[in-house]
């Protein structure tokens, strides 16, 4: 069975939604969906079908259908007019078949994204154990571990701020905001583009190369980046704090301190309970970190870069067979 969502809905980015339930279920489903069954599985593989219902084509064809209306419903007429490809049986299951295996591989890759994350603990832990071995003479300053030192002592906290017609003149700049910045993985875009004359008055942070922006505001907890390869013409929200490192610590690593959940924790904790709980520049200054020495910073930073390539890769290679699924619908398509 496939289920088609929405049937009724106030928002177009909800039509055609498509879901295929493998087995029968004893569950009942909401008004502003639809069930789509086969009515001769010897003509029409369901997946099949499913792989179409899923296709661009079918969501362009929706919209289409759904231009100007109000409240965007999808009666049984419009999808009764939907054709699909209907090659012979035999071909429909060797192409469901081809993109199901496509799918395992990109679910598996999907699968260890999801789970990575930076594992700063363990690192220090062993970091420590590897130091201790080449500097015997430091086992008793360091048996309680690695020193700790708030971020106050190892970066400025927005050091720079301005109205940024002031710094660029009337010009186009980057505004990077909370949405700039994908939640929990660091991943920032700077695609959102606005005139000086009229940017938001949030936007004051002056930002440089190497600058590490934190979010202060729940529910983005976890919306941090690294600026690299900064445009020239950049500015940054206020809710954001701006870490610039000082020379006792390495930019990198403090980036991945900060995905530690020891950091995300005291974050929690600091935070109030309003309706929008946050910490200000004198909570962040009060977060608490590990530091080792430069070189033992740098070690881990490497470590952990060389995770972070193998999880590139696999985002990689998951397009790679997205691009593999739609290659083989668009054939069927002729295209």
């Amino acid at each position: 069975m496939i289920f088609l969502s929405v049937s009724a809905s106030g928002s177009k980015e909800h039509i055609g939604k498509v879901a295929f339930v493998d087995n029968d279920i004893d569950y009942y489903f909401g008004g502003f969906m639809g069930a789509i069954r086969t009515l001769n599985n010897e003509i029409l593989n369901s997946k099949y079908l499913f792989l179409n219902l899923n296709n661009s084509k079918f969501n362009v064809y929706l919209r289409t259908q759904i231009s100007g209306v109000n409240i965007n419903n999808l009666n049984s007429k419009i999808l009764y007019e939907f054709q699909i490809p209907l090659p012979p049986l035999e071909v429909q299951q060797e192409i469901v078949a081809e993109i199901e295996g496509y799918q395992k591989l990109i679910d598996g890759c999907r699968q260890v994204i999801d789970a990575w994350k930076p594992d700063v603990e363990t690192y220090l832990e062993e970091e420590l154990k590897t130091y201790l071995a080449e500097h015997p003479e430091k086992q008793e300053e360091l048996a309680e571990g690695w020193p700790m030192v708030r971020f106050g002592e190892v970066c400025k906290i927005n050091p720079e701020s301005a109205d940024p017609y002031d710094l660029f003149g009337e010009s186009e700049i980057v505004y990077i905001d909370i949405s700039s910045v994908e939640n929990g993985t660091g991943k920032i875009s700077f695609e959102n583009k606005i005139w000086t004359k009229n940017a938001p008055s949030r936007a004051r942070r002056i930002i440089k190369e190497n600058d590490i922006l934190l979010s202060t505001v729940r529910p983005n907890l976890k919306a941090f980046a690294l600026l690299k390869e900064l445009p020239k013409k950049s500015i940054a929200s206020t809710g954001f704090a701006v870490l610039r490192s000082k020379e006792n610590i390495i930019p990198e690593y403090l980036y991945t301190c900060i995905f530690s959940e020891t950091t995300v924790k005291q974050m929690t904790i600091k935070m109030g309970k309003g309706a929008y709980p946050s910490i200000n520049t004198n909570d962040v200054a009060n977060l608490i970190i590990p530091l080792p020495p430069l070189e033992v910073q740098q070690r881990i930073v490497d470590k952990i870069e060389a995770e972070r390539k193998v999880i590139d890769s696999l985002r990689e290679m998951v397009k790679t067979y997205e691009e593999k699924i739609k290659r083989v619908i668009d054939s069927v398509w002729g295209e």
